[in-house]
């Protein structure tokens, strides 16, 4: 259904552009101001209809949400009214959809935003390529200084582990244990229930035995029997949750991504640079919310040979995401360490 509705997408956008072809003529240089309006106007539907499909990460920055709203609907001006408005200061959501424009650079509609974006960057504080990059660098470090200590500690256990072993054991590690604040004081609330002849929680009933007897400890020992419950209900929760995740991974590949690209009407070079960078943004925004990197990141941070720091594995990642490359990091001054 997706790839579908894709096709249809390109089909209009052929079909808009043959017909303005025919009725202009040939043209050279920059676009006029008036065919850029034109665009942002009959062709926001675009950039909706694939937020639709594959929208940004939840719950959108609260600042940014009502601009947002705006964009699904086709109002692309939505997005240079934000930036009018909040530069230089944007929220993380904002770099989220510039993340995505990127991967669909290939409509005319989303490489103008992007190129208006870039040139207004340096004169109205609006967000660079170096912003853009930053920002997801910055999302991708702190990711990878844990996963490179877990892989240190599992390996100081069992030096002989591959790194699909240890891929195995990080993903599916358990949650450290947590404490749960609404939980303190539950059992003062079964004694108010009791008094008020309400009924009780079961599990309460040998507690309150302890309790009636005079035992101090009867009260926490209750209240730490819910936090243990509490935990293993949220392990149970996420290790559901990752494994849903791992299978999708399996599922996600570069040959899948670019069967929808093709279906979108990309290709030739574009193609290529689309999906590697599509192909990463969408697995660290699938594996970041649990706090974990993706398999490519993890199996870059766990080679011996070379040994590569968390920050060079972050700044190599961001920059496919945001499709430039690490000379161009390190040549632009970009965050290295």
């Amino acid at each position: 259904m997706a790839l579908q509705r894709a096709a249809t997408i390109v089909k209009a956008l052929k079909h808009r552009n043959t017909s303005r072809a025919h009725q202009n003529g040939p043209r050279r240089g920059r676009p006029p101001r008036a065919d850029y309006d034109r665009i942002l106007e009959n062709d926001g539907w675009v950039i909706a209809q694939e937020l639709h499909l594959h929208p940004l990460r939840q719950p959108i920055d609260a600042h940014f949400a009502p601009y947002y709203e705006r964009i699904l609907k086709g109002e692309l001006r939505a997005i240079y009214d934000y930036c009018d408005r909040n530069a230089p200061r944007f929220d993380p959501s904002f770099y989220e959809l510039l993340g995505f424009l990127v991967t669909i650079r290939f409509y005319s509609v989303a490489n103008q935003i992007l190129s208006d974006i870039e040139r207004r960057a340096s004169t109205m504080g609006w967000p660079s390529e170096r912003d853009t990059y930053e920002y997801w660098y910055k999302e991708i470090k702190p990711l990878c200084d844990m996963a490179r200590r877990f892989i240190r500690g599992a390996r100081n256990a069992d030096p002989s582990a591959s790194r699909e072993k240890l891929w195995r054991e990080y993903i599916l590690q358990p949650l450290p244990t947590a404490r749960f604040g609404s939980l303190v004081g539950k059992a003062d609330q079964q004694l108010l229930l009791r008094s008020l002849h309400a009924p009780i929680d079961e599990q309460f009933r040998p507690y309150l035995e302890r309790i009636l007897t005079g035992d101090p400890s009867a009260k926490g020992d209750y209240e730490e029997m819910l936090q243990k419950e509490e935990n293993k209900r949220h392990g149970e929760l996420r290790r559901s949750a990752v494994e849903d995740l791992l299978k999708w991974s399996e599922s996600h590949t570069r040959d899948s991504i670019r069967s929808r690209l093709e279906a979108m009407g990309c290709g030739g070079r574009e193609l290529d640079l689309l999906r590697e960078s599509s192909f990463q943004l969408e697995r660290v925004n699938r594996f970041r919310p649990f706090g974990l990197v993706t398999r490519e990141i993890f199996f870059a941070l766990a080679k011996t040979n070379p040994l590569l720091t968390p920050a060079a594995v972050a700044r190599s990642y961001a920059c496919k995401i945001v499709r430039v490359s690490e000379s161009w990091a390190s040549h632009k001054g970009v965050r290295k360490t």
